[in-house]
C-alpha cells in the first residue's frame, strides 16, 4: 500500500495499523455494494493521503469484510448508548484514523480521540477541531494516563477498536482496571473487539499492512492478546460482561456459517466484539511490581490469552 502524503511516513510500528481499517471503509461501497455501508469521510481521507486503494485493497477480502462488520456493529452499540444519553461522552482509545464520529454524531455527544503523539499529529491535519471533539496524545497504560484525558463526570462509553489484541495480556488487564477506577462518569460502558487465542503470535494477517511493511523492509506485526468468550467476564478488572458477538455473523453466507462452526470447534469467536459495563465498585489495580521484583500485581485479562511466553513471537516494530 503506497502513500504519497508526507504525514503517512511518520507512522511506524503499531501506528501503521491505522491504515488497514481506513482503506477497508473507503473501499467498502465499491467492493461490497450489497452490504450497504459507505464511509465518505474515509474516502476523502484516503484521497488526501494519496493512498493506493487498488493495491491496498487487493487480497484483503475477508479482512475488509471484518472491518466493515466491526464498524457497523460499533456504530450500533454507540448509537444505542447515545439514544439513552444524548449528551454522552465517547472515548475512542487507539483512535488511529477512525471516522466513527463523522458517521454517528448526533449533534450533542462529546468525543475524545486518544492515541500516540504521531497519530494525533496526523489526525489534526485531517480532522477539524470542534467544541465537542478533542484529540489527546497519550501513551495508553502509562502512569496517570486516564487522568490525562481530562474526562467529565458524564455518561461515558469507551471504545477500543482494533487495539487490545496488539497489547500484552497483562497490559490489557492494567488498561481495563485503570479505566474502571479512573473514569468519573456514570453509567460507564466499554466496547472492544478481540480475537481468539489461536491467532495470537501469527504475523502478516492483514495483507494491506503486510505489503506496506514489506516495502519498508520491516517485519509483520503480530497479535499479542486473544481471549475466549468465557474469559471476558473478569470482575477483578472492574467490568461485567453484557454481551459478546462474533464480527462475521452479520456478513452473510458463507461467513456466518464459517463463524458459527469455528465457535463450536474452538470455543470462542475468531473475531468478536465485547460489550461490558463497569461494576458498581471497581477496584484500582496498579501495575506495580510484586514483592521481590516478581510479576505485575495486575492479572492478565482473559483466559489464557495465547501461547506460553517462551513460544510467543515478539511483535517487532511495535
Amino acid at each position: 500500500m503506497s502513500a504519497g502524503h508526507p504525514g503517512t511516513g511518520r507512522l511506524s510500528g503499531l501506528a501503521e495499523t491505522a491504515f488497514v481499517p481506513l482503506v477497508a471503509r473507503a473501499t467498502a461501497a465499491e467492493r461490497f455494494p450489497d452490504i450497504g455501508f459507505r464511509d465518505r469521510t474515509a474516502e476523502a481521507i484516503c484521497a488526501a493521503l494519496q493512498l493506493d486503494l487498488i493495491a491496498g485493497g487487493r487480497r484483503s477480502h475477508l479482512s475488509t469484510l471484518g472491518v466493515i462488520s466491526r464498524s457497523w456493529m460499533l456504530d450500533q452499540l454507540i448509537g444505542v448508548f447515545t439514544s439513552h444519553h444524548p449528551g454522552a461522552q465517547i472515548v475512542n482509545l487507539g483512535a488511529g484514523l477512525s471516522t466513527t464520529f463523522e458517521r454517528i454524531d448526533n449533534g450533542m455527544m462529546s468525543w475524545v480521540d486518544v492515541d500516540t503523539a504521531p497519530v494525533i499529529a496526523l489526525r489534526q491535519t485531517l480532522f477539524p477541531h470542534t467544541p465537542r471533539r478533542r484529540m489527546v496524545a497519550v501513551e495508553i497504560a502509562a502512569p496517570g494516563w486516564v487522568e490525562h484525558l481530562g474526562l467529565a463526570a458524564a455518561p461515558t462509553m469507551i471504545v477500543a477498536e482494533g487495539l487490545l489484541m496488539y497489547l500484552e495480556p497483562d497490559t490489557v488487564g492494567a488498561v481495563l482496571a485503570d479505566l474502571a477506577a479512573g473514569v468519573p462518569g456514570r453509567p460507564c460502558e466499554l466496547v472492544f473487539d478481540y480475537v481468539h487465542p489461536v491467532v495470537v503470535g501469527r504475523r502478516g494477517l492483514h495483507p494491506m499492512l503486510r505489503q506496506r511493511r514489506a516495502e519498508a523492509g520491516a517485519a509483520p506485526i503480530a497479535f499479542r492478546w486473544g481471549v475466549r468468550r468465557r474469559g471476558l467476564a473478569r470482575p477483578e478488572c472492574g467490568w461485567q460482561l453484557l454481551r459478546a458477538r462474533a464480527v462475521y455473523d452479520r456478513i452473510g453466507f458463507p461467513y456466518t456459517l464459517m463463524s458459527r462452526l469455528f465457535q463450536r470447534l474452538a470455543g470462542g469467536h475468531l473475531h468478536g466484539i465485547a460489550h461490558l459495563a463497569r461494576s458498581a465498585q471497581p477496584r484500582r489495580l496498579t501495575p506495580a511490581p510484586a514483592a521481590g521484583g516478581g510479576e505485575s500485581a495486575v492479572p492478565p485479562f482473559g483466559d489464557g490469552a495465547g501461547p506460553p511466553t517462551a513460544a510467543r513471537r515478539p511483535a517487532r516494530g511495535v
